[in-house]
């Protein structure tokens, strides 16, 4: 193998392990947010909420943490899951009443979402990336049996 062809390898391949690691830590929780609009709600008490320091990685509002209890059917629940539709307007609501509407994952009540359902630039960013990602794969398999 030539020495451009593995440099041509090896950036495919950092190509192709970046955006999976992207498509990978955004696809959970777009699966945990997906339908949450159609989940019954709950009132739950704010414990902990902080927002970062800095902007959110693209130039908006990112929120650090925020740990919510709620009781559902009769059970003390806690969910750490802002949601996908979490901004400065609701932080700043919720950091002032210490209450905030939960919906509720009747199936697992601590994957419980605090903002509902899916902004469509995330999903479709992901679905981008994640194409882009399988493109890659392909590219690094063709590559690899084309030096062998």
């Amino acid at each position: 193998m030539t020495q451009t062809k593995l440099l041509s390898l090896s950036v495919v391949f950092l190509l192709l392990f970046g955006t999976l690691y992207v498509a990978l830590k955004e696809w959970p929780i777009i699966i945990q947010s997906y339908g949450s609009e159609n989940y019954p709600t709950t009132i739950g008490n704010v414990k902990e909420i902080k927002e970062l320091d800095r902007p959110g990685r693209r130039g908006g509002f990112e929120i650090k943490k925020i740990v919510v209890d709620f009781i559902w059917d009769n059970k003390t629940y806690r969910t750490t899951s802002p949601g996908l539709s979490f901004d400065e307007k609701l932080f700043n609501k919720v950091r002032k009443t210490r209450s905030i509407t939960v919906w509720v994952n009747e199936l697992n009540p601590q994957k419980s979402v605090l903002s509902p359902g899916v902004p469509w630039y995330r999903f479709f960013l992901a679905s981008l990336v994640s194409i882009v990602s399988l493109l890659l794969l392909i590219l690094s398999i063709m590559m690899i049996k084309k030096s062998y």
